[in-house]
């Protein structure tokens, strides 16, 4: 019985061990403004205000996706900063001043 005991308690040590060592990393990977995970890439806010940031630091505001995802307000000078840029225009169109709707040929 004390050798069974022993045994068992090796066997949950040695499964303990297994689990910490084993790494527990589960972070977002984005490209792009698109989440990578396995079965393709998805759209996600999270990518998508990433994405905004970085494209907002290429044009000079000092911002990361943190502090857009904490502040509408400066989520929207973010996307008013990168108006034109097409790589944003779609996240950003709330924010135009037309509100999304472009309206040169046709009336709305």
């Amino acid at each position: 019985m004390k050798r069974h005991l022993t045994e068992c308690l090796w066997l949950a040590a040695a499964i303990v061990l297994l689990v910490a060592a084993a790494p527990a990393e589960a972070r977002i990977v984005c490209h792009d403004g698109y989440q990578q995970n396995s079965g393709g890439e998805v759209q996600t806010p999270y990518c998508q205000e990433e994405y905004l940031a970085q494209v907002a630091r290429e044009h000079g505001m000092k911002v990361s996706g943190a502090q857009l995802r904490a502040s509408y307000g400066l989520e929207r000078e973010a996307c008013q900063l990168s108006l034109n840029d097409i790589r944003v225009a779609e996240f950003c169109n709330p924010f135009r001043p037309d509100h999304g709707h472009h309206c040169k040929f046709f009336q709305c």
